[in-house]
């Protein structure tokens, strides 16, 4: 079993890499099983892309925590509503449906943000919601216990 984490973390490195480098842009908190997790700083370009700005032009989404590798990236809004509920079945939901990210990474790898580009376009062509019904967020939400 140990070996196949070890394996993983190897496969998602690459993707590891961009986290940890979007998070230097955060401040640390701290490592849950396999995920390392940080939140934004209130001004960072990370937190207004997050709030729906966008992305250089880009991507634009409202997002309460993303995802890169092992990296959680959380926003500071959100850190301060969930951090008072970390016992609450709203925080452990969160953390699994998050974990199942990095899960998907590990198995993934350097493939799995390619994956996830195309379940969003997949969902947005069929007429659905490209979050909500994204192959990758459905996974994550049933691994959680989300509905």
């Amino acid at each position: 079993m140990i070996i196949l984490r070890l394996l993983g973390h190897l496969w998602m490195c690459p993707n590891t890499l961009v986290g940890l480098f979007l998070a230097s842009f955060c401040g640390y908190l701290h490592h849950d099983g396999d995920a390392l997790l940080f939140v934004t700083k209130p001004d960072s370009f990370i937190t207004r892309w997050m709030r729906g700005g966008g992305f250089f032009g880009l991507v634009k989404a409202t997002v309460g925590a993303v995802t890169v590798g092992a990296c959680i990236i959380i926003r500071d809004d959100q850190w301060e509503l969930w951090s008072e509920r970390q016992s609450s079945i709203v925080w452990i939901r969160f953390i699994k449906h998050e974990q199942r990210h990095v899960w998907q990474q590990m198995v993934g790898g350097v493939f799995q943000p390619l994956a996830y580009v195309i379940g969003v376009g997949v969902a947005q062509l069929q007429g659905k919601d490209p979050y909500r019904d994204c192959f990758l967020e459905l996974d994550a939400r049933r691994a959680s216990g989300e509905s």
